[in-house]
């Protein structure tokens, strides 16, 4: 079984990542969206819930944004937060 996963940890970053504009909290330019290479976000996950014994490939996507005058890159829960 394979899954996809955003890291989206509540409203405010569901919504700040559907709605908002995303700057930097430096420079104010527009962040780019960064892609997380597949052997640092996926992985074989066990799941041994009673006597179900199964092995899932998760993917876990870590949503990154860079700023390319600052080369600085930051989560969407930092963003969240200096907003």
């Amino acid at each position: 079984m394979f899954s996809y996963e955003l890291d989206i940890k509540g409203w405010r970053e569901l919504w700040f990542f559907l709605f908002k504009p995303k700057q930097c909290p430096v420079c104010r330019r527009r962040l780019e969206r960064v892609d997380v290479r597949p052997e640092y976000s996926s992985g074989w996950e066990s799941d041994m819930t009673g006597l179900n014994f199964r092995y899932e490939h998760k993917t876990k996507e870590a949503v990154r944004y860079r700023c390319d005058p600052c080369h600085a890159y930051y989560s969407l829960t930092e963003l969240v937060e200096r907003q």
